[in-house]
């Protein structure tokens, strides 16, 4: 990445891009995202390791979820239950 750029500030926009996918999901995601990227190609961009970070933390979401409705239950306040006049 580093040899072939044309601008020598380059290289460091993109890994500043990609340790910027750490922040929207988690470090491990990033990593295994980067794993499974590399394997695929030899080079891989940006979009491919954020499409694969996305998709590992899809993954993960719905378990996390079915587990805090098991500990709390889905909540919901007086007011969601409340009858507004205008409902007949």
């Amino acid at each position: 990445m580093f040899d072939e750029a044309k601008v020598k500030e380059q290289p460091m926009q993109t890994a500043g891009a990609m340790l910027s996918i750490a922040d929207i999901y988690t470090p491990e995601a990033l990593e295994k995202a980067c794993g499974k990227a590399l394997r695929q190609y030899h080079m891989p961009y940006y979009k491919t390791i954020y499409s694969h970070a996305r998709s590992i933390n899809s993954a993960k979401e719905p378990t996390e979820f079915k587990e805090n409705n098991r500990k709390f239950g889905i909540i919901r306040g007086a007011d969601y239950y409340k009858k507004r006049r205008d409902d007949k």
